[in-house]
């Protein structure tokens, strides 16, 4: 039987408990005609690095000495991720407190100010606030932490794509385009939603603005009582292999991405929102023309809402729904 590694994410230097287990092995193999140390350095040792940071098996026919040395250095990994993830959580709980507690005072401050030049400063401090939420709440999501507590009521969908429409930089090119305004979803669904659509609608932005166009966006009822948000950019689009990777991410859940540089965080974020609150993430993408992502919302996921007064499409947002 073939024994799979559990797959831990980082192979750098906090496992101090490495070189011990490894000098374990190699005098265990002095005993064996086969495989000498330097055989072992060299073919043995590489093939335990690769099982132990990617998941892949170890050959059927691996020694117990070698099987033993991987399953000690993956455990040996996955204790030090965990730590690294407490650190994480640890350090953001205040930075999130702070900001969830802004957003109340900003929440107070636009039901009371009435000077035009007061209220233009009270959004542009909104739109700032929701960008620096949307970042905590992403960190949390990838340390492994529970969404935010659901909210008690059903929430328009339209108001929702407009929520995460205000929690990126450039929320101006942002194009909303004929939607239903009476699809709601429940107030459990709707933070991993919020963050779902922040995610695409920012990659989108970034990839039309190499186009110098527009993203646009679309909320739509669907066959038997689902519903979907459908995001679209002109920008350069993707080539099969970069979108075979994009694909690869939204159809697992990952795990807290490595220490490399260009990390997609923001796919990573879509599949644990998708995890979530049980809808999924779709990309087609044609180079030269633009790429296509849609959220598909099951039946389930899909309520009527109370009777509210829907901004109407095309409108710029005014950033009050991030909290």
């Amino acid at each position: 039987m073939v024994r799979r590694l559990p797959a831990p994410q980082a192979c750098g230097n906090a496992v101090l408990g490495v070189p011990a287990v490894l000098d374990n092995v190699a005098t265990r193999t002095r005993t064996r005609p086969a495989p000498t140390v330097e055989e072992f350095v060299r073919t043995v040792l590489p093939g335990i690095a690769r099982a132990v940071c990617t998941g892949m098996p170890l050959p059927p026919d691996a020694p117990p000495e070698v099987q033993q040395a991987a399953w000690q250095i993956a455990s040996l990994l996955h204790r030090a991720q965990d730590d690294a993830r407490q650190d994480l959580l640890a350090s953001i709980k205040p930075l999130h407190a702070v900001l969830t507690e802004q957003r109340r005072r900003l929440d107070q401050r636009h039901a009371t100010v009435t000077d035009p030049e007061q209220l233009e400063d009270v959004v542009a401090i909104d739109h700032t606030n929701a960008m620096a939420l949307r970042a905590a709440r992403r960190a949390r999501a990838l340390a492994g932490a529970p969404w935010p507590r659901g909210r008690a009521n059903a929430v328009p969908l339209l108001e929702v794509a407009r929520g995460a429409q205000c929690a990126i930089a450039h929320y101006q090119r942002v194009h909303i385009g004929p939607s239903d305004a009476a699809l709601a979803v429940p107030g459990a669904v709707v933070e991993p939603l919020l963050a779902a659509i922040a995610e695409l609608l920012d990659n989108a932005v970034r990839a039309a603005a190499q186009v110098d166009g527009a993203a646009t966006m679309t909320v739509e009822r669907t066959a038997q009582g689902a519903a979907a948000v459908t995001i679209t950019d002109p920008g350069p689009g993707m080539d099969d292999l970069t979108l075979a990777q994009a694909l690869a991410l939204l159809r697992h859940r990952p795990p807290l991405p490595t220490p490399t540089s260009n990390r997609p965080l923001g796919l990573r974020t879509v599949a644990l929102a998708c995890a979530a609150g049980g809808f999924r993430a779709e990309l087609d993408s044609v180079p030269g023309i633009g790429t296509h992502a849609r959220l598909h919302l099951p039946a389930a996921a899909v309520q009527q809402p109370s009777p509210v007064s829907a901004a109407e499409p095309g409108t710029p947002p005014t950033p009050t729904f991030a909290s």
